[in-house]
């Protein structure tokens, strides 16, 4: 599980990078489950809030830079 303060540290493009890489290991959980193989149904909900915390710190970012370019316009 990572926290926001690691997150908030991290580029747009390590943010994206991140999303991915917790998505491959939601699709590979899943894929186990339906192969009958035993699996942590914990960690996909785990994985999904991890997904929608890097998601809400990447709009944040963009939001932020968006916000500083109209400042610097007026």
């Amino acid at each position: 599980m990572m926290t926001s303060k690691e997150l908030v540290k991290k580029s747009p493009k390590e943010l994206q990078k991140t999303v991915a890489q917790l998505r491959t290991k939601i699709a590979t959980i899943k894929r186990e489950q339906v192969q009958k193989q035993p699996t942590n149904n914990q960690e996909i909900k785990t994985l999904k809030r991890d997904v929608a915390r890097t998601l809400t710190i990447l709009n944040q970012k963009a939001v932020d830079s968006t916000s500083a370019v109209k400042e610097a316009a007026k």
